[in-house]
């Protein structure tokens, strides 16, 4: 970890079952220096002098790095921050060890494929069992157990298993991914209520809420807890219209988010990604020289052409002409004292995006 200055930044470790359990950065005030990351049955194995003991409980962690840019003339900066960021070997601790540079070379994709049918069950099953469940997810493993489900368990080579229990496993993998776009959508409906019209939830750890677990995997996989960064996504105005770039619209903002540490304002297309534009303008945020109106609120454009008024143009959002999108309000180390509030509706609210016939 190498010392940060003025600038959010945040390595989150996350585990098999994407469950934010440390975050090394500025929101934890994280000492610069050497942490080792000891695994089951490492956690009373002796460490270097000077170096910082992290003890997890699985074999296999995620590491997210985030590091806050404050635009374009920040990039040289943000980039010799996370050239400070390094991953070394216990066994090559305290030597000149490098991780050597790949060659250059194209990049092939290999997208991975998830198992169908019984298959699907016998690969849960030895994952299961390379990392085992939490404690809390007993009462369900119980049940599931009677349907050959479990840690190194495989349905498909179950005797015991009759065929009409068979073939209900079969349907419940092919209807795996229609029950996730299914839940996603009462989890919108349930939350836009309270949020403007935003999906807003507490993410990081999820317990027992599987649903919301196998939603975010879809949506936001390896999200961040509350304490570090809170998310709100729309893909609808404050009619619940699909967002459209054809469509002119207005965020009035009575205040700006209760952060310490910054937060953005970020349209993408339905597909994911950032929204090519004649002006380079990807997000608005924190660092953006933002038009204030005279009692201190801000408005918002977000709209494909330019609008009329040159000087609301530096409020300007560019959304893609002739399609679909989303936004995203991503709100770095909120204030502790403001999180509960706006994780429950009754404090700060992302604004509500509203078409406007016209530009402004």
């Amino acid at each position: 970890m190498p010392r940060v200055r003025n600038h959010f930044f945040v390595l989150a470790l996350l585990d098999p079952y994407t469950n934010d359990v440390v975050n090394l950065g500025s929101v934890h005030r994280t000492k610069p220096g050497y942490y080792v990351v000891c695994g089951p049955g490492q956690h009373k194995v002796a460490i270097p002098a000077g170096t910082h003991r992290i003890n997890v409980n699985y074999t296999r962690i995620w590491v997210i790095g985030s590091t806050q840019l404050k635009g374009k003339k920040d990039l040289a900066n943000v980039n010799r921050i996370q050239d400070g960021y390094t991953l070394t070997p216990l066994s090559k601790y305290g030597t000149s060890y490098h991780l050597p540079r790949p060659a250059h070379s194209k990049t092939k994709v290999k997208n991975y494929q998830v198992p169908t049918g019984l298959q699907f069950f016998d690969v849960l099953g030895k994952l299961l069992k390379q990392f085992p469940p939490p404690a809390a997810d007993r009462p369900l493993l119980r049940e599931l157990a009677t349907v050959g489900i479990g840690p190194g368990m495989q349905p498909s080579r179950n005797s015991k298993l009759n065929a009409d229990t068979l073939a209900g496993l079969r349907a419940a993998v092919a209807a795996g991914p229609a029950q996730i776009q299914a839940d996603a959508k009462t989890l919108f409906v349930s939350s836009a209520g309270k949020h403007n019209g935003y999906f807003l939830e507490r993410l990081g750890t999820y317990g027992t809420n599987y649903e919301l677990r196998a939603v975010i995997s879809q949506m936001g996989l390896g999200a961040f807890t509350s304490e570090i960064a809170i998310f709100a996504l729309s893909l609808t105005d404050d009619t619940f219209k699909p967002l459209f770039g054809s469509t002119n619209y207005v965020l009035h903002l009575p205040m700006l988010p209760p952060v310490n540490e910054g937060w953005t304002l970020t349209v993408y297309s339905t597909q994911g990604f950032l929204v090519p534009n004649s002006i380079n303008r990807y997000q608005l945020s924190n660092a953006s020289p933002l038009l204030r109106n005279s009692d201190g609120s801000v408005n918002m454009y977000l709209q494909s052409i330019r609008p009329s008024n040159s000087a609301d143009q530096a409020n300007w959002l560019p959304t893609p002409s002739g399609a679909g999108f989303e936004v995203i309000w991503r709100l770095l180390a909120p204030k502790p004292a403001a999180i509960n509030g706006i994780l429950n509706g009754t404090g700060w609210q992302p604004p509500a995006i509203v078409a406007s016939a016209t530009s402004p």
